[in-house]
C-alpha cells in the first residue's frame, strides 16, 4: 500500500519559493495538526484576472476534519485582512482515513484546478518488482536501451533548459495542444534546480537528443514528481518516451525516494478525456490511484463574488 505523504510538494517551502519567484505574494501558517501556503494572486482568464483570491494548491495538509476547520478558519481571517476576493482551496488530508468529501460553506468547482486523480508507483522496494508491474512492451524497451544505443542525463543547471523547451514546442505542435508557457518553465528550473530540487532528465540516441522531462524530486516525503514531458519527432522512431520514464523512476529508487508520482491521470471512465492517452500511458508503468477532493471556493467580499460568477457563466 502507498504510504501517505506528509503534505503535497506544492505546499513546501520550495514551492514557496518558486511562487515568490513568479512575483507572487506568499502566506505560510501553520499549527497542530494542519499547515498551509497561500499564494496572493488574479483569478483566472481574462474577466477572472480583475478578481483577488488567496488560492491554496493541494492544501490545507490536515490530520483530521477538526485540524481543517481551524485551517479554514485562520484561512478565511487572513484572506479579510488580505482584502481578496475569495479563497481557492484544495485540502489534502495526510490521514487517508479521515480523507472528507464535502466542505461546509464551500462550493466545489465542476472543474478541478489541479488534477483531482493521480497515479503513484510504490519504490520501496526491490526494482524488479517495480518493473514487474510494467508492461511487457516498457519492460522490452527497457532491456533493449543498449541495443539501440539510447543513452540518459540528468541536469539541475538553468541553461539545459533550452533544449526541453524546444522539446515542449515539437510536442504542441505535433499534438495540437497548449503546453506551459516556456518562462514559466525558467522560472521553476532557474529556481529549483540550482537547490537540486528541480531535474531535467533527457535520452539521447547515439547522442542526439530524442525526448526530455522535468521533475521534482521531494526529500521530505521522498517522493519524485513527474511534472513535464516533450519530445522531437525523432523520439517515435525509438519509443523513446518509454524507457525516459522507465529510468526516472529507477534513478529515483536508486536515490532512496520511496514514491513516484505520475502527476495526474484522467479516470478510466472516460475514454474521451484530453489526458486519455498520455493516462494509458502513465497506467502502463504500475501504480495505484489516488484521489483528492477537488477544488472548492468560498467568497470573502460576496458581492464581487457574485459578479465573478455570473461573469464565469457569461464567459
Amino acid at each position: 500500500m502507498i504510504k501517505p505523504n506528509l503534505r503535497h510538494f506544492f505546499q513546501s517551502d520550495e514551492w514557496a519559493e518558486f511562487q515568490k519567484a513568479l512575483g507572487k505574494e506568499v502566506i505560510e501558517h501553520s499549527s497542530d495538526g494542519w499547515q498551509y501556503m497561500a499564494v496572493k494572486e488574479s483569478g483566472d482568464g481574462k474577466v477572472g484576472h480583475i478578481f483577488k483570491r488567496l488560492y491554496v494548491p493541494y492544501g490545507p495538509s490536515y490530520s483530521d476534519t477538526n485540524a481543517l476547520k481551524q485551517a479554514l478558519n485562520d484561512l478565511e481571517k487572513v484572506a479579510t485582512e488580505a482584502k481578496v476576493d475569495y479563497v481557492r482551496v484544495e485540502p489534502v488530508c495526510t490521514n487517508l482515513s479521515d480523507q472528507i468529501s464535502e466542505i461546509s460553506g464551500y462550493t466545489k468547482l465542476p472543474k478541478a484546478f489541479q488534477p483531482s486523480l493521480t497515479l503513484i508507483a510504490d519504490l520501496d522496494r526491490p526494482f524488479d518488482e517495480v518493473l514487474q508491474d510494467m508492461t511487457k512492451t516498457n519492460k522490452y524497451l527497457w532491456n533493449k536501451i543498449s541495443q539501440n544505443n539510447l543513452t540518459f542525463s540528468v541536469s539541475d543547471k538553468p541553461e539545459d533548459i533550452d533544449k526541453f523547451l524546444q522539446m515542449m514546442t515539437a510536442t504542441a505542435k505535433r499534438t495540437n495542444t497548449q503546453l506551459r508557457d516556456g518562462a514559466y518553465l525558467k522560472v521553476l528550473f532557474g529556481t529549483l534546480g540550482p537547490k537540486q530540487v528541480a531535474h531535467l532528465a533527457y535520452v539521447y540516441h547515439s547522442g542526439q537528443p530524442l525526448a526530455g522531462a522535468l521533475f521534482v524530486d521531494d526529500q521530505l516525503a521522498k517522493t519524485r514528481y513527474y511534472l513535464y514531458a516533450g519530445s522531437f519527432d525523432e523520439a517515435r522512431q525509438y519509443n523513446a518516451n518509454s524507457p525516459l520514464l522507465t529510468f526516472l523512476m529507477k534513478d529515483a529508487h536508486d536515490k532512496g525516494i520511496t514514491s513516484f508520482d505520475f502527476f495526474g491521470v484522467s479516470p478510466l471512465d472516460e475514454p474521451k478525456h484530453r489526458w486519455a492517452g498520455l493516462s494509458q500511458f502513465k497506467r502502463s508503468f504500475g501504480g495505484e490511484e489516488r484521489k483528492y477532493i477537488g477544488t472548492w471556493e468560498k467568497p470573502i467580499r460576496s458581492l464581487r463574488y457574485k459578479l465573478m460568477s455570473l461573469a464565469r457563466k457569461l464567459a
